[in-house]
C-alpha cells in the first residue's frame, strides 16, 4: 500500500472511529486529549500529553511520546491557539 497522509484536525477523539483506530500518529497542540490517546493506542504514558506546556506540541505513536516545541511567527502561533 503506498504511504498516505491524512490530516485531521479535531478538538476530541470519537472513540468508535476507524479513522483514529488506524493513525499512525496524532499530533497534539491542547492539554485535554491524553487519556482519550491512551486509550486509542494502548499505552497510559500517552496522558502525560495533558500537561503539554503552553508553546509545544507532541507528537504521539504508538511507541513514543515526544515533546517539541516550534519556533513561528505571532500569526502562527494565533492559528494554533
Amino acid at each position: 500500500m503506498p504511504w498516505t497522509t491524512v490530516l485531521h484536525i479535531a478538538d476530541h477523539v470519537p472513540a468508535q472511529s476507524d479513522f483514529w483506530h488506524n493513525a499512525e500518529a496524532v499530533i497534539v497542540n491542547a492539554p485535554g486529549h491524553g487519556r482519550a490517546l491512551a486509550d486509542l493506542f494502548g499505552r497510559p504514558d500517552v496522558s502525560r500529553v495533558d500537561s503539554l506546556p503552553p508553546g509545544y506540541l507532541a507528537l504521539v505513536d504508538r511507541w513514543r511520546v515526544a515533546l517539541f516545541r516550534l519556533a513561528l511567527t505571532p500569526a502562527e502561533n494565533d492559528l494554533m491557539a
